[in-house]
């Protein structure tokens, strides 16, 4: 009730330290909520609102009002808003050198020596992007490694 409550009064997701019940029904809302963990107990006095636009501490992690919060399937990342441009930037490139990485890997490259990417791997993937490679389209790095 309380995460449709919130939906519906416009928050974008739930994040807590606590526990919500119902995490079945709450993996089919579409709603990001994120949990310690889910419990069958349906006390009130659990999911109250004491103050708010406050300083927080979440999971070990200090939350100030304005902070961005980003939620997936990994987990969440709390960071200051000044931050959040450089931060998408930075997360987006990664997440392409780390695509290359795997068509790499799954085109029969070594773990070792590809990932962590060495000084040469990185070379090698700004030379392919400055080809012209997109990672997000790519379906291979080159022909998988054929034994004669």
């Amino acid at each position: 009730m309380l995460p449709t409550r919130m939906k519906v009064r416009g928050a974008a997701a739930i994040v807590t330290d606590g526990a919500f019940r119902d995490g079945q029904e709450l993996a089919e809302l579409d709603f990001p909520a994120y949990a310690r963990q889910v419990t069958a107990s349906t006390r009130l006095s659990y999911h109250r609102c004491v103050d708010l636009n406050v300083p927080i501490a979440c999971a070990d992690v200090a939350v100030y009002p304005g902070d961005v919060i980003v939620g997936d399937g990994d987990g969440v990342t709390v960071m200051p808003r000044h931050l959040a441009v450089e931060m998408a930037d930075l997360c987006e490139a990664r997440d392409r050198l780390e695509k290359y990485l795997h068509y790499r890997i799954s085109a029969g490259d070594p773990l070792y020596g590809t990932y962590p990417p060495t000084p040469q791997v990185r070379a090698d993937y700004a030379e392919w992007v400055r080809q012209g490679a997109d990672p997000a389209k790519a379906t291979t790095i080159r022909a998988p490694k054929v034994a004669s």
